[in-house]
C-alpha cells in the first residue's frame, strides 16, 4: 500500500503542489492516529491501511522538493543528515511510544501522537510560511 502511494506521489504534487502535499500528508496522518485512538478495535485493519496510504508520498515528496531547493554542491550533505535525523527520531521515539503504551494506554498513545504530530506540522508549516513568505493555496 505504501509503495503504491508513493508510486502516485507525483499525481498529489501535479494536484495540490509540493508544499501543500507536504502539510497535508502529516496532518492526515495526525487525523488517522487520532481516529484510530478512538476506533481502536472496530476500524483499525483501516486505520493501518491509511496510515500507509498517507506516509507513502512522504519521502518521496520529500526528497523530490530537497533535490529541487538545494544547490547540487550540498544536496548529498542535505539528504544525508535528513536520513541520519530519520534515523535518530526513530531510535529515540521508539522506545519512547512503547514506555507511554506501557505506561499509559495504546489509544492514550495515539492521541498524544496525533495531536503532536498535528503542533508540530503546523509549526513547520507557520515557521516556513514567515521565512519564506508562502502562501497556502486552495484545491480547486
Amino acid at each position: 500500500i505504501g509503495g503504491f502511494s508513493a508510486k502516485q506521489a507525483h499525481r498529489l504534487e501535479a494536484r495540490v503542489g509540493t508544499r501543500n502535499a507536504l502539510l497535508i500528508i502529516p496532518l492526515g496522518l495526525a487525523a488517522v492516529f487520532i481516529l484510530e485512538s478512538q476506533f481502536v478495535f472496530i476500524l483499525g485493519f483501516i486505520f493501518i491501511f491509511m496510515q500507509s496510504l498517507f506516509s507513502g508520498p512522504f519521502h518521496p515528496l520529500l526528497e523530490d522538493y530537497i533535490n529541487k531547493r538545494i544547490p547540487s554542491s550540498k544536496r548529498a550533505t542535505v539528504l544525508s543528515i535528513k536520513n541520519m535525523v530519520n534515523s535518530l527520531l526513530f531510535i529515540t521515539l521508539s522506545p519512547l511510544i512503547g514506555y507511554f503504551v506501557d505506561l499509559y494506554s495504546l489509544t492514550s498513545t495515539l492521541l498524544l501522537m496525533g495531536l503532536a504530530l498535528v503542533a508540530m506540522s503546523l509549526v513547520f508549516f507557520f515557521a516556513y510560511q514567515k521565512r519564506s513568505g508562502a502562501q497556502l493555496v486552495t484545491i480547486s
